[in-house]
């Protein structure tokens, strides 16, 4: 399809959209008037970025709140004790599947390690939390979904809205149609659920077939999920995380405080009470972290790496158990 086809493909579902029956709009008006927090939305975009204001209008009156969306934010599965969280993500099924996955695709894997730096166990472990190899990629309209974060949750409104336009520009570019694309409740897309700012930045075309699609190409999702990790420093062949033994918790307050942040070397660990299973390398800066395991508190350091992960998500659950997954696929028989 041409450029000038489809944008007048886009332009007709639009329209068709804005002018048919359904439910109101975010604002409760007539699909023809925003509310007025969307309308300086869409002033703003129109001032920004060539785009048709006929398509952006009817995509911004098509907008549907979601209270799932809300409810989903608000209570998220990160924010569990690890205890909880890890049962649902790193049990035998979970593993064999990763492994299955990792043999499927070990020449991508290899290939995509080799270009980027990053091992195919990392990059098998992201894409299974995130949607069990593609098994459940979402199913909110992402547009729902943005729109519902970007005007009725004030937490991180304007990083939402920074994340709807750039929805609406993949949807500008063809890329999706944002009438229909479904993905999860914080709007990410496809196999490795990016986010729309990181589809136009970091998604890679790694089948050439001309297109970085993170929802029907798995070497292009393997490749997005590499290329996103060293995007943010990976390390190739350096630890990732570190098990420890802390004698007195009440003396690393405030090496907790700084989070996976790494901040502190060895011996300021070792002053404090924390043993580490192994001595990282010199000069290396790292984080202590504390878990809630079935028998009390769990302790690990964290390394540059694992701060890398937190990148993708920045919940510690998360990133410990892409770590404890990515170990597991690389060990099962």
């Amino acid at each position: 399809m041409t450029a000038a086809g489809r944008r007048a493909w886009l332009r007709a579902g639009a329209a068709a959209l804005a002018t048919g029956a359904g439910v109101p709009a975010l604002a409760q008006d007539p699909p023809a008037t925003l509310r007025a927090d969307i309308a300086a939305f869409e002033a703003a975009m129109l001032a920004r970025h060539p785009i048709d204001p006929g398509v952006l209008r009817a995509w911004l009156a098509a907008i549907r709140f979601d209270p799932g969306v809300v409810r989903r934010v608000t209570n998220p599965a990160t924010a569990r004790p690890w205890r909880e969280f890890r049962a649902g993500l790193l049990g035998r099924d979970r593993v064999e599947a990763g492994r299955a996955f990792a043999l499927q695709w070990a020449t991508t894997l290899a290939a995509v390690a080799v270009r980027w730096g990053v091992p195919a166990p990392i990059v098998v472990a992201i894409l299974g939390i995130e949607t069990f190899w593609g098994r459940d990629t979402g199913r909110f309209r992402l547009l729902d979904a943005l729109g519902t974060l970007a005007f009725e949750v004030p937490a991180r409104a304007a990083f939402f809205r920074d994340e709807l336009a750039q929805l609406l520009l993949l949807g500008r570019d063809g890329w999706l149609d944002p009438l229909t694309a479904q993905g999860s409740f914080a709007g990410a897309i496809g196999l490795p659920q990016f986010l729309p700012s990181n589809v136009r930045t970091l998604a890679v075309d790694f089948d050439g077939d001309g297109r970085a699609d993170l929802v029907g190409s798995v070497p292009d999702a393997i490749a997005s999920v590499a290329r996103y990790l060293a995007a943010f420093g990976w390390r190739a062949g350096d630890d990732v995380l570190l098990a420890a033994a802390v004698e007195a918790p009440e003396r690393v307050g405030d090496l907790l405080a700084s989070g996976a942040l790494p901040m502190h070397d060895a011996r300021r660990l070792w002053d404090a009470g924390v043993s580490i299973e192994r001595a990282p390398a010199a000069r290396e800066l790292l984080s202590l972290l504390r878990f809630d395991g079935d028998a009390g508190p769990e302790w690990r350091v964290g390394l540059h790496n694992f701060w890398v992960i937190t990148r993708y998500n920045r919940s510690h659950n998360y990133a410990r158990a892409v770590v404890e997954l990515a170990r597991a696929v690389e060990a099962i028989g």
